[in-house]
Order: structure tokens, then sequence, then C-alpha cells
């Protein structure tokens, strides 16, 4: 009979989760700014440089999540 293996081998091995991007992308999820926390806006138009859809946040003015349309 097969012993069991003491450690897992890697490709099973659970990822590792860094807290701080785990706590940025929780706070996007709920519309808050991952910078200061403060509300995060939608937005279209110039932002960031190029011309597409973007979320920013009026209290810090970072501007986050965006996407860029082709012309």
């Amino acid at each position: 009979m097969p012993r069991p293996c003491p450690t897992p081998p890697k490709e099973h091995a659970a990822p590792r989760v860094d807290p701080k991007q785990a706590k940025r992308e929780r706070r996007i999820r709920e519309g808050r700014c991952p910078v200061c926390g403060g509300d995060l806006e939608q937005g279209f138009g110039l932002a960031g440089g190029g011309y597409g859809v973007y979320d920013y946040c009026r209290t810090c003015e970072a501007v986050l999540n965006k996407v860029q349309v082709d012309e």
C-alpha cells in the first residue's frame, strides 16, 4: 500500500494570496478607492493617457480600471 505524501506537490499547493492585492481588489469591488478609501465615480473621455471608460476617485484623483476605446 502506498504511503501518503508528507507535503503536497507544488502544482496542488494553494496559491499565495498577497494581502495588499486582496484588500485593493475588495475595495474596488465595493466601489471604494484602494488608495484613500474614498468613493469611486465613473467617467468617459481622456484620463490617464488615452480615450475610454475609467473609474476615478474625487478625493485623491486616482484613475483606476481604465478601458481604452479604439476609434
